[in-house]
C-alpha cells in the first residue's frame, strides 16, 4: 500500500506541474472490502483524484459473493460514501443497484457524475470536434462507451493506458497478464 501512495503523490505532483492528466479509481467491491468504501473515496481526495467508481463484477455465470451479502449492510456502506463524496468534491459512481437501494436519489444524482478531464483532447476526439455546438452529442457518446455490458465490447484498450502498482503497463487491468486474451 506504501508503494501505491507514493505512486499516487508522483500522478498528483505531476497533473499540478504539468496541468495535464487525468486520474479515477476503479475499485471492485466484495464482502471482505465493502466496510472500505468512505476510505476509498478520502484517498481519492487525498491525492486529488476527481472520480471514484464502484463496481460489482457481474456475469450471468456466476453469483457475485457481494449479493449474499446484507442489504442494508451495502446501502449503508454506499450511503457513507456517497455522503464523503458530496463533502469531499469527489464523484461516486456505481456500476450496480444492490449499492444504491432505498438510497436518496436526489443524492445519488448531485454526486454520481461522470468527471471529464479538463482538457478534452485525451485521445477519443480530435480537439476540433470539441465546441459548445455538439458538447452534448460528445458527451453522450463517451458515456456510451462506457457502457460495456451493452455493447458486449470493452473501450479500454483502444482508449486508456494502465499503470499498476508495481509501475507494470498494459491496456488495461484485465489484460495485464499473458495468460488472458
Amino acid at each position: 500500500f506504501s508503494i501505491i501512495q507514493k505512486n499516487l503523490e508522483a500522478i498528483k505532483e505531476a497533473r499540478r506541474k504539468y496541468g495535464k492528466g487525468f486520474i479515477y479509481f476503479i475499485s471492485t467491491i466484495q464482502k471482505d472490502n465493502i466496510h472500505e468504501m468512505k476510505a476509498i473515496v478520502e484517498l481519492a481526495h487525498r491525492y486529488e483524484v476527481p472520480e471514484v467508481q464502484f463496481k460489482i463484477v457481474q456475469g450471468w455465470h456466476f453469483q457475485t459473493d457481494i449479493e449474499a451479502y446484507n442489504k442494508s449492510a451495502i446501502q449503508k456502506f454506499s450511503l457513507e460514501a456517497l455522503e464523503a463524496g458530496k463533502a469531499l468534491g469527489v464523484s461516486v459512481i456505481f456500476n450496480n443497484h444492490l449499492f444504491t437501494e432505498k438510497i436518496n436519489p436526489e443524492l445519488i444524482r448531485e454526486v454520481s457524475r461522470y468527471v471529464y478531464p479538463q482538457n478534452p483532447n485525451f485521445g477519443v476526439l480530435d480537439e476540433k470536434y470539441w465546441n459548445e455546438n455538439n458538447m452534448q452529442e460528445i458527451d453522450r457518446a463517451i458515456i456510451d462507451t462506457r457502457r460495456v455490458s451493452v455493447h458486449q465490447k470493452c473501450f479500454k484498450p483502444m482508449s486508456f493506458i494502465y499503470v499498476d502498482y508495481e509501475a507494470k503497463v498494459g491496456t488495461c487491468n484485465h489484460m495485464m497478464y499473458p495468460d488472458m486474451l
